[in-house]
């Protein structure tokens, strides 16, 4: 299960927004186009995340834990898990994946001008479509979203659960239910298999960012093309590029 945190993060990206009130009657769809609306005002914001990885979904003591952050600059997103890092640069139309660890840049080329079901909400709400049974409660403190499928989907999720704080109307947390099974060891040390489940828990909004932050956005800050030669520069100059 080494690589689930890092392999499944699109439904990280609903934590990006703000969302305006909604009633109780309102769909999830309903409720997306209230965060499509609400996104729109925001240029810039951050967030700072946390992954937790259960072997199955009672299981109380994790098998992997990851920190990461989020950060919106106009049109750039970067997204950092552990020692990953994800950036977008809307106006060059290019993509980078950096493993910190192994020093390397992965660049991608994105092959035309980002649209709507490309954005990242976009994409988030391609995937709720998905799953046949949508659901919104109100627990209180919070509202419950629940996406459920009892049929066989291109998704790795049999189930995701998104927490929306109603103080601020801010996604607090996610849980995302795995389906297949994968092995590991339990509290007696013995080999077994089971679903994993992944919570990713969204903290410290803030609606600017500093100057640092912004920075983390650039790509010019993490490589520099010229005539099509990809050259790596500043504190990522020994890092390798790969190409895509």
């Amino acid at each position: 299960m080494k690589n689930l945190i890092k392999n499944h993060i699109i439904f990280t990206l609903l934590a990006l927004f703000s969302i305006s009130a909604f009633s109780q009657s309102k769909t999830v769809t309903e409720l997306l186009n209230e965060v499509q609306t609400k996104m729109s005002t925001n240029n810039e914001y951050s967030c700072l995340l946390n992954y937790k990885l259960y072997p199955t979904y009672d299981y109380k003591t994790t098998t992997e834990s990851y920190k990461g952050s989020v950060i919106k600059n106009n049109e750039n997103y970067f997204l950092k898990i552990n020692e990953t890092v994800f950036l977008t640069d809307a106006n060059t139309q290019t993509s980078l994946k950096l493993n910190i660890a192994q020093k390397a840049i992965s660049v991608a080329k994105n092959k035309s001008n980002m649209t709507q079901d490309q954005s990242p909400l976009g994409m988030l709400d391609a995937m709720v479509k998905l799953f046949k049974n949508q659901d919104v409660k109100d627990n209180g403190t919070y509202w419950l979203c629940t996406l459920t499928s009892d049929v066989v989907t291109q998704l790795p999720y049999g189930k995701v659960e998104i927490f929306i704080n109603k103080k601020d109307f801010r996604v607090t947390k996610q849980v995302l239910y795995f389906l297949a099974r994968f092995p590991y060891k339990n509290a007696e040390g013995e080999k077994a298999t089971g679903s994993p489940k992944l919570e990713i828990t969204i903290s410290d909004y803030r609606t600017s960012i500093s100057k640092e932050q912004k920075g983390l956005t650039m790509l010019s800050n993490y490589i520099e093309i010229k005539n099509d030669n990809l050259n790596t520069i500043g504190s990522y100059k020994d890092f390798k590029i790969i190409k895509n």
